[in-house]
């Protein structure tokens, strides 16, 4: 964070060590943001970076601030604390009322709706924030962003005229077309049917990467994030509780929440003791991440996925023994809801295998982490 003498403008803080290496596009530092006639913050002390080249995605549920951090970067909201800055310059630093417009960040917003010109056609649609360019540097970006979000065919099409994909790929042409610093997204795959949004999930992290371009995705859909991001920031109530790859967050969750949120969670009891586990399901052997801080045994939350619980059609084997409650068909797999016979706990188990409602079948845990959390603090929060 950018140190600033009383008498120095932030810019110029900012410039003033010239050996300085800015590696990232965005940084937010210590920010909070709590809204007239509210008592709770909307955004609550988050502290995150976005580096050159990369897609970030803010994931939350509604309400958990990601939509206020995304107009805080973009200038539409002043927070309350902290500083943001861009390319190392502060745009926005709260203690010394230090604010610059969202006009002069040189940050590109596509919006949920998207916000095209309905009386201009796609190529005017692009070119409108070109107007500080000469005519053929406009039309040679034109031709540069119809071919790269291949939009070649449509340039002369009106908005009302073209397909939703078709729809966001001109406004993403549009915010892309003056070089901004970086682009932010707000929820802008809403508005696709659900047919098409993997498809443009893909396209628009080729057009992004093509371009070169950092971007911060605000969307409340996991499937989204895993698809599109480079890193994902999961937010609640207005607090950052994990920040990583996707696939990071996904395999070893920092807590109850997280694993929530970001897929299908069992939480089994189990007692930790000489570098075992034990469960319901048996004892457990693998790599142990302990979401707790200097504890070495005792009582904790299991996480086991669906994928990581396996079913067997009952046998007089010993072992754990279930009743199949409830069966959800999804293609390849189905997920069971199965009630332990020992404890009466429903647990959710994916399998390929056919199980009839109220068989009796057999469970063995095979999780790819062992993700143990203290026994508290359960639950899905708002």
């Amino acid at each position: 964070m950018v140190q600033l003498d009383r008498n120095e403008t932030p810019v110029a803080a900012a410039v003033k060590d010239e050996t300085q290496a800015w590696s990232e596009v965005i940084r937010l530092d210590n920010v909070s943001k709590t809204y007239s006639g509210s008592s709770r913050p909307a955004v609550d002390n988050i502290s995150f970076g976005l580096k050159s080249g990369e897609l970030l995605a803010l994931l939350g549920p509604s309400g958990c601030g990601k939509t206020t951090t995304l107009r805080l970067i973009a200038g539409f909201e002043r927070p309350d604390r902290g500083q943001i800055q861009v390319k190392g310059q502060p745009v926005a630093a709260a203690g010394l009322s230090w604010w610059q417009p969202p006009e002069k960040r040189q940050l590109g917003v596509v919006f949920q709706d998207y916000a095209l010109f309905p009386h201009l056609t796609v190529s005017q649609n692009i070119v409108f924030g070109l107007r500080r360019v000469s005519r053929q540097a406009a039309k040679e970006r034109l031709a540069e962003l119809l071919k790269v979000t291949g939009l070649t065919d449509f340039s002369h099409k009106y908005p009302h005229q073209l397909s939703g994909g078709q729809q966001q790929r001109v406004a993403l042409a549009r915010a892309m077309a003056p070089r901004p610093m970086a682009l932010l997204l707000d929820e802008a795959f809403n508005s696709l049917d659900t047919t098409i949004r993997s498809a443009m999930h893909q396209e628009v992290r080729s057009i992004l990467k093509a371009e070169g371009i950092s971007a911060i995705l605000v969307t409340h859909d996991q499937a989204e994030a895993f698809e599109l991001a480079d890193r994902m920031a999961v937010l609640n109530s207005g607090r950052i509780e994990q920040i990583g790859t996707p696939q990071g967050v996904f395999r070893q969750p920092a807590n109850h929440f997280v694993a929530q949120f970001v897929g299908r969670a069992n939480f089994l009891p189990a007692r930790l003791e000489q570098g075992r586990v034990e469960s319901e399901l048996g004892r457990l052997s693998g790599q142990i991440n302990l979401n707790a801080d200097a504890v070495e045994a005792g009582d904790f939350d299991l996480l086991l996925r669906p994928h990581e619980i396996e079913l067997f059609p009952a046998s007089n084997e010993t072992g754990p023994v279930a009743t199949v409650a409830s069966r959800i068909y999804a293609g390849a797999e189905s997920l069971y809801s199965v009630q332990l016979s020992s404890t009466g706990q429903i647990l959710e188990a994916a399998s390929s295998k056919d199980f009839s409602i109220g068989q009796k079948v057999n469970l063995a845990a095979k999780p790819d982490v062992i993700n143990l959390y203290p026994r508290e603090a359960k639950g899905l929060a708002g």
